[in-house]
């Protein structure tokens, strides 16, 4: 167990959510499922590494999938659907949008 307290350490939901998004940017680059460049950077440096690796990658999604069958899919399905909706409402001229919860 870490000895750091709650508010210095980061949420393992947080950094599966960032993994999964980073090795959907480097498979479906440029398409709906995975365009975001950034998540990379809320990486570990170790997995930054490793994500480079297109077998790492695979590896990855398939201990996953035997883990929580279904959970890369959903990561992806879920941030595209408030990734459609968050640009819906920007180009609606929304003046305020409000993330009820952040993991």
């Amino acid at each position: 167990m870490s000895s750091k307290g709650v508010e210095k350490r980061h949420s393992e939901t947080a950094l599966f959510a960032a993994l999964y998004r980073a090795i959907a940017n480097k498979e479906f680059k440029n398409q709906r499922l995975g365009s975001d460049d950034l998540a990379e950077c809320f990486l570990p440096s170790h997995f930054k590494f490793f994500t480079k690796f297109k077998k790492i990658r695979a590896r990855v999604k398939n201990k996953s999938d035997k883990q929580t069958p279904g959970m890369y899919e959903y990561m992806l399905a879920r941030t595209s659907f408030f990734d459609t909706v968050f640009t819906n409402a920007l180009n609606k001229k929304i003046s305020q949008i409000v993330l009820l919860g952040a993991g």
